[in-house]
């Protein structure tokens, strides 16, 4: 009984030393408080920044704005519209199938929109892009023009968020940085 109350003193004892001997001042601690959301915030839209901004650089590799992907013009063999079940009900998939699925091979195909589908005919010609070793064909014009705005859109909110937060975490760090009138200039 007495060896578990000298215990139970140390392990009392050791708990104060620890909060007392805090690598961080109470100042400190708070600001780390105060900055710890807008932190995460920033990381956070830091990254989705970062993925629509790929997606972006891979749309305008398609569209041919930045160099990159093998690209040849192919002949439409067929025009079609398939019937598939999506998320329980039928939604229409409009394709495109062009001679040769990559460079060299014979045969392929590509899903495209429903504007893309009505302009195209059998025998016209379409710019198709591969960016080897992927199989899977793009066409050059399938980039969906809404999807481009909105993914350019979306970056421009990302990238206006983690300013804010920038922002937000500097002018916290230097308010409390400055010495509070009532404190005398003395920081802890």
């Amino acid at each position: 009984m007495a060896r578990q109350v000298k215990q139970r003193k140390r392990a009392r004892e050791i708990l104060r030393d620890l909060t007392v001997r805090s690598p961080l001042s109470s100042a400190e601690r708070e600001l780390a408080k105060l900055v710890r959301q807008p932190l995460v915030i920033l990381i956070a839209s830091l990254l989705f920044a970062l993925l629509t901004g790929s997606q972006l650089v891979f749309m305008s590799r398609i569209m041919g704005w930045l160099p990159g992907g093998h690209v040849e013009r192919r002949r439409v063999l067929e025009v079609t519209r398939e019937e598939r079940w999506m998320r329980r009900h039928m939604e229409n998939v409009y394709m495109l199938q062009f001679e040769g699925t990559a460079p060299g091979v014979r045969g392929g195909s590509v899903e495209v929109s429903r504007d893309v589908w009505e302009f195209h005919r059998r025998d016209d010609f379409v710019e198709v892009v591969w960016f080897l070793p992927d199989p899977q064909p793009y066409l050059r014009k399938g980039v969906d023009p809404a999807a481009l705005g909105l993914s350019i859109t979306m970056l421009a909110a990302e990238l206006f968020v983690s300013g804010y937060m920038i922002r937000s975490i500097w002018l916290t760090s230097r308010r409390r940085a400055k010495p509070r009138p009532d404190e005398g200039g003395a920081h802890e």
